[in-house]
């Protein structure tokens, strides 16, 4: 977050963090929790938005609109954060504003996930040791009407998000487990529909969370195993055997209705193949059963590829010592007890 306070002669910049400045185009620009920034100076064009905020909120609001890659803050109309667009913005596209107290800036979420500003300055990822396995999300083809991740500070519970974005957030837990390190990603849902319709059928709620963990070697080490998680109910995966992956980063599909993550997608079934025994659970006919939530994702239409990584606020405890999957009978009824019967498939 920037700080600003008002002096008879000037407007300074505070750092609550130590900061580090670099001098570049005659700006000295500055890291801050949240952003890279320097004084007199601002971005042309691009603008996604418009707000009247102090100027030291203006960081920290750019980072929670979706659509927001930087900033400029004038005091414009009693102080005005202008909301700015462009993955491939620098401190060399700033351009000076001689308006008093003008401040432009940058996030660091895009500097970090462009691996080094242009002028050789890595700022600090804070997730620097989760950000290699984090999962490629697919979500069905059709999932356009259904909810979507959302922010969970955003106080949005109980609404739905209907707007797809490959940058939503992912809240990330950590904990060491023996030998392993175990990165756990939440992706939090304000609303989940009816299982049956949109509108109506069991399975309605909010505050959605939905969790994969990621299980390595050591804190940088190879990955050994991947928890999916639906609800209460999870199995486990390894890479080479059933765990799908991109590099160091598993790919996880998740169901369209119920948002529950599994380790593959499918492209659909007839219901009465649901009835035969230890066959038809991975056919997804778009039911409420534990195996049947519509996963399609073979066209691509929803991947989120790039989510932004933040510190869980009410992460859900690790189990160090939980069970290869969620214990119990092997009905595809049961949610809970699904999963062992989904470890075979």
């Amino acid at each position: 977050m920037i700080r600003l306070r008002h002096s008879a002669s000037s407007i300074l910049l505070l750092l609550s963090l130590a900061a580090a400045v670099l001098v570049a185009d005659g700006f000295n620009w500055q890291t801050s929790s949240d952003a890279m920034w320097a004084m007199n100076c601002d971005f042309r064009g691009n603008d996604v938005g418009s707000a009247q905020m102090r100027g030291e909120d203006c960081s920290r609001a750019c980072d929670l609109k979706r659509d927001c890659s930087h900033f400029a803050w004038t005091r414009y109309n009693g102080g005005t954060c202008w909301f700015k667009n462009g993955r491939s913005v620098s401190q060399s596209s700033a351009i000076p504003n001689p308006d008093p107290g003008a401040v432009c800036g940058i996030l660091r979420s895009l500097l970090i996930a462009n691996g080094r500003d242009s002028f050789g300055m890595t700022p600090h990822d804070p997730f620097a040791n989760a950000r290699p396995y984090l999962p490629i999300f697919r979500f069905d083809d059709d999932a356009g009407g259904w909810c979507f991740p959302d922010d969970k500070e955003a106080q949005r519970d109980k609404v739905c998000n209907g707007r797809f974005d490959r940058r939503a957030p992912v809240y990330v837990h950590s904990k060491q487990c023996g030998q392993y390190t175990v990165y756990q990603y939440n992706l939090w849902y304000g609303w989940q529909k009816g299982c049956v319709n949109q509108l109506f059928g069991g399975g309605r709620h909010g505050d959605d969370n939905e969790y994969v963990q990621v299980w390595t070697l050591g804190p940088s080490g190879p990955v050994a195993r991947v928890r999916y998680n639906q609800h209460n109910g999870y199995y486990f995966r390894e890479p080479g055997r059933g765990a799908e992956m991109h590099g160091s980063r598993p790919v996880v599909y998740i169901g369209k209705i119920a948002h529950g993550a599994y380790h593959r997608g499918c492209t659909g079934g007839k219901f009465w193949q649901t009835l035969i025994p230890n066959r038809g659970t991975d056919f997804c006919v778009g039911g409420c059963a534990y195996w049947d939530d519509f996963r399609n994702s073979e066209d691509g239409n929803f991947v989120m590829d790039e989510g932004t990584l933040r510190k869980d606020p009410s992460p859900r405890e690790i189990d160090c010592d939980a069970p290869n999957c969620t214990p119990g009978h092997n009905s595809w009824r049961s949610p809970k007890s699904a999963a062992c019967f989904g470890l075979n498939h």
